[in-house]
């Protein structure tokens, strides 16, 4: 085998869900495990263990259940994409290359699968192994992943095709069941093992400084907007860490929690994940039910007895850090909302509000920097009617054009158009003549004061 300098394994390391029909040797499983057995675990107790399936048969009863699984998967994402557009686009990317549907019908046909598995007993210090506290399933997933991941930078520079799933979860006791794995064992993931396909490339990833945070949360590596960037991000504009409640907070805690924020909504969140969403218009349904409950005095009661849990709206629309600030309009414009919590793979991020999406494409045109600010009338045809000399002229004069915004004249929507010009570093006493000479003068040209919303 040819050395591989762990720098390429890294970066080159992709979920292969597509195999040949060569088998995988021996010698490559044990130089796996190997490898995945030199991870450290917490107190270095090591408690991994690995299934490695060969068996045909037993492939197959693993293939069913990771098969309905995968089902159960994209029948919630087809739910999800009545109201979201990225599970939407998710599931038309689906559509047009199904890889998943194949990858789940012919699970069996992989040469080999690996289940890693921790016994919870090695873990749980006194813990019931059966409900782990959050400190032990912290340390159950901190003593497994870093083995994995060994696993399969070693199946790249073997040059096998690995992927890491989990899905097989959802029917986790009958996967156990099917292969006697004893009840105080966890399946961790599921690793499908064999010759690639596909070639290897060059990951693509978010750059590590969009995700790297100096000194505490709010400060990051990369600016949340310069000019140039590129599109602006619901992740540049939105509140992280807002302030939430949980399924079983009263109604009567929640409502006052919105009224001290001054919030139309809390994101309701269970151990990190989005699980609902509770605004104003909850609490008055509460409020104005059609009759009060024997035992209550008034209707104020209700916020004392009913919980979150009650009255909350399940599955609420969501957007992703990702997405740009026009999906955020749309979403909030669509639906009328006046803000929409922000989701990573089912955990709350922040929640993005109107007024965010507002501030975003402010900053995008420049205001706020202290920049002259001019209206004009052009037309649409190149040639001296239209606006791009000017904007020469403008560059020429040493002026940088910071946004050019434009709306179709009503009057004559084929020939011109209005435009709203900011451009900054530049000298008014030049500038205004140049503008006056192609007639735009008077109150059509303002000087912004910088720091001025």
């Amino acid at each position: 085998m040819s050395e591989m300098s762990l720098h390429e394994a890294i970066h080159t390391q992709r979920a292969i869900r597509q195999f040949t029909e060569e088998p995988v040797s021996e010698e490559d499983v044990r130089a796996l495990l190997d490898a995945a057995v030199r991870a450290p675990s917490g107190g270095n107790r090591q408690p991994w263990h690995f299934v490695v399936l060969r068996d045909p048969e037993l492939k197959a009863r693993v293939r069913d259940l990771y098969h309905r699984s995968w089902n159960a998967y994209k029948e919630k994402v087809a739910e999800m994409a009545k109201t979201q557009p990225e599970a939407a686009a998710t599931l038309e990317r689906w559509k047009k290359h199904p890889a998943g549907d194949h990858f789940a019908a012919n699970l069996d046909k992989v040469p080999v699968l690996i289940l890693p598995c921790l016994d919870m007993r090695v873990l749980s210090f006194g813990d019931d192994p059966g409900a782990p506290s959050v400190m032990t399933l912290n340390s159950v997933y901190a003593s497994i992943y870093p083995a994995v991941q060994n696993l399969l930078l070693t199946a790249r520079a073997r040059g096998l095709g690995a992927v890491l799933t989990t899905l097989h979860c959802r029917y986790e006791d009958e996967v156990k069941r099917a292969l006697g794995i004893p009840a105080c064992v966890r399946t961790a993931c599921l690793i499908p093992v064999g010759h690639p396909k596909a070639r290897y490339g060059e990951t693509r990833r978010v750059p590590a400084s969009d995700r790297t945070h100096l000194d505490g949360w709010d400060a990051s590596l990369a600016a949340s907007y310069e000019p140039g960037r590129g599109i602006l991000r619901v992740a540049d504009r939105m509140t992280r860490n807002p302030v939430t409640c949980s399924p079983d907070t009263l109604v009567y805690d929640a409502q006052a929690m919105m009224r001290e924020g001054g919030f139309g909504r809390l994101p309701v969140v269970e151990e990190g994940r989005l699980v609902g969403i509770i605004s104003d218009r909850d609490v008055r349904g509460v409020l104005l039910p059609p009759d009060v409950p024997k035992g209550l005095k008034d209707r104020f009661d209700l916020l004392l007895v009913r919980r979150v849990k009650d009255v909350m709206t399940r599955e609420p629309i969501t957007i992703g850090p990702d997405a740009s600030l026009e999906q955020a309009a749309d979403l909030l414009r669509a639906n009328k909302l006046g803000a929409i919590p922000v989701v990573e793979g089912g955990w709350l991020a922040g929640i993005i509000t109107r007024g965010d999406v507002l501030g975003g494409f402010l900053d995008a045109v420049g205001k706020g920097r202290g920049a002259l600010r001019f209206s004009l009338k052009a037309s649409r045809r190149p040639g001296e009617g239209g606006i791009v000399p000017l904007l020469k002229a403008l560059e020429d004069e040493g002026a940088e054009v910071l946004s050019v915004v434009s709306e179709p004249d009503p009057a004559d929507p084929a020939g011109h158009v209005h435009y709203t010009v900011r451009v900054a570093r530049a000298d008014p006493r030049k500038l205004i003549p140049l503008l006056e000479r192609r007639g735009i003068a008077g109150p059509e040209i303002l000087q912004e004061e910088a720091g001025k919303g």
